[in-house]
């Protein structure tokens, strides 16, 4: 199984605690070179009450790409990070977005973004990520350096709503370790531009004519943020990075430290809930399960996520009902291999119940 690790860039390897290098079973259902919440090729419909557009995919979102990650991205010359390059350079070029801090969106994506309804992510293609190679089957061309935001996101944990909450718990440690090595890196090359950018977080909502027709930020305010780096921004990425990849695990500790001890408690309870297998003595079915019809009989069940769903054949879907919570999960079973009917596997009773469509008594 991989490492919890191994979901973030390599730059991360030395620096991350000793919970990060435990074991975590590998995200098979969300599958991003064959989107699981597109329609197939056949055009059949995902097993969800929503699906994205293979257009987009869940990638409608511009995400924060930290100063040390570009200048990762810039430093490396891999034939892979090929395109990833040329898309942040010419973003660099175009200076909409492009800060000491990192790339961002411009106000007016933002904006959009933070007004978007739940119902339309992963369905508009004018706020389809910068990074997204619709020319590669949608890859992302910075994925070996993407952001916490997109490494923690599956849209179908194979440990359900636990797996769901414990990324939530990875992303948000991850999200505060970023803002952290941001202002660390910029602090040792710019820290004059720390105060600044408080001030443009704290403004983003107030549109100016510049940001309503997309253009960048006058020359009086770009060199006002960059001072002495205005035209070698990319220098200054690269800096950036080498500046956290000197960093010491004692070190980062030192940076980080005072936030990840409150974070870390939590996140060792929610990686032993997510890998827990042992079965409930006594289940019954959610009432609150959204069950929808698929081809050929089959139905979908959905009791935590409308994102997420379980394909189940009409016989298996059948049964659930025999799960009411009075006798244990063990009887149950006995019942029904007596009366020749289908009986659920260990395998799917968990998947059932990490999904919340088998609860616990």
């Amino acid at each position: 199984m991989p490492r919890i690790l191994d979901n973030f860039p390599a730059l991360y390897a030395s620096l991350l605690p000793e919970l990060f290098h435990e074991e975590l079973p590998e995200e098979k259902r969300s599958t991003c070179a064959n989107c699981a919440m597109c329609p197939s090729a056949e055009g059949t419909p995902p097993p969800t009450q929503v699906a994205f557009l293979p257009s987009t995919k869940c990638c409608t979102r511009h995400p924060m790409l930290p100063n040390y990650a570009i200048g990762a991205l810039l430093s490396d010359d891999s034939p892979e990070m090929a395109e990833g390059r040329r898309r942040v350079e010419a973003m660099i070029a175009a200076r909409v977005g492009v800060w000491p801090t990192g790339l961002r969106s411009s106000n007016r994506y933002w904006l959009l973004e933070q007004s978007m309804d739940r119902s339309a992510f992963g369905q508009t293609p004018s706020l389809r990520c910068p990074y997204f190679n619709a020319d590669a089957g949608g890859s992302c061309s910075i994925w070996a350096y993407r952001p916490a935001v997109c490494a923690t996101y599956f849209c179908k944990p194979v440990a359900g709503r636990r797996g769901q909450y414990l990324w939530e718990l990875i992303r948000e440690y991850m999200a505060d370790a970023e803002r952290e090595l941001i202002c660390y890196a910029t602090g040792k090359l710019r820290p004059e531009y720390l105060p600044i950018s408080m001030k443009q977080i704290a403004s983003r909502s107030k549109l100016t004519a510049r940001d309503l027709e997309g253009l960048p930020p006058t020359d009086a305010e770009y060199a006002n943020a960059w001072g002495p780096w205005v035209g070698r921004e990319q220098e200054y990425y690269k800096a950036c990075y080498e500046a956290v990849r000197a960093l010491t695990p004692e070190e980062f500790q030192q940076v980080f430290g005072h936030k990840e001890a409150r974070r870390m408690a939590k996140l060792r309870q929610f990686h032993a809930f997510a890998t827990y297998r042992e079965l409930p003595e006594s289940v019954r079915f959610n009432p609150a399960t959204a069950v929808r019809p698929r081809p050929e009989g089959a139905v979908a069940v959905s009791g935590y996520d409308e994102h997420d769903a379980l394909e189940l054949s009409a016989e298996l879907f059948a049964v659930l009902t025999e799960f009411t919570g009075e006798e244990p999960l063990a009887a149950v079973r006995e019942r029904l291999r007596e009366q020749g009917r289908p009986v659920p596997g260990d395998d799917l009773l968990h998947d059932l119940v990490v999904h919340q469509v088998l609860q616990p008594v």
